[in-house]
């Protein structure tokens, strides 16, 4: 609104994408579904969608519904990476009652995330100059 930022800047667009996958993933946190992780993700994808990226989401599992806080540290890595792809992007979600892994590749570059915010949450990233994969993990206490 102060008018220091220039929306031609790709630092702003990128900033400006992530920032559009974060309030859609905020809005989908309210909603009664079966499987609040997939649905966020699916939501986080929608974003790249719209820009015309090819995005796969696909899961293998099941698991317990993670708490809000946890889906957000789960979800962050893939919004950042889908929101930011050029063309393409595969989110695989793998899980069991021990552990939960979000997966993320896709046509970006490297990506800064934060450091989850919920104790059990773990990341790794790894990326070279034309793609970023990304492994977000939780192992739920029982």
């Amino acid at each position: 609104a102060g008018g220091s930022l220039r929306p031609e800047d790709p630092d702003v667009q990128r900033r400006c994408a992530i920032g559009a996958a974060r309030m859609r993933r905020l809005f989908a946190e309210v909603d009664e579904v079966a499987n609040p992780l997939l649905h966020e993700l699916g939501y986080c994808a929608d974003i790249a969608d719209r820009k015309g990226v090819v995005v796969e989401l696909d899961s293998r599992g099941q698991w317990p519904a993670p708490p809000r806080e946890v889906r957000r540290d789960l979800t962050e890595a893939a919004l950042t990476a889908l929101a930011t792809a050029a063309s393409w992007a595969r989110v695989t979600v793998v899980g069991d009652a021990d552990l939960v892994s979000v997966n993320v590749v896709a046509d970006c570059s490297a990506v800064d995330i934060p450091r989850p915010a919920t104790p059990g949450v773990s990341v790794d990233t790894f990326s070279n100059e034309a793609m970023v994969w990304i492994e977000v993990q939780w192992q739920p206490t029982r």
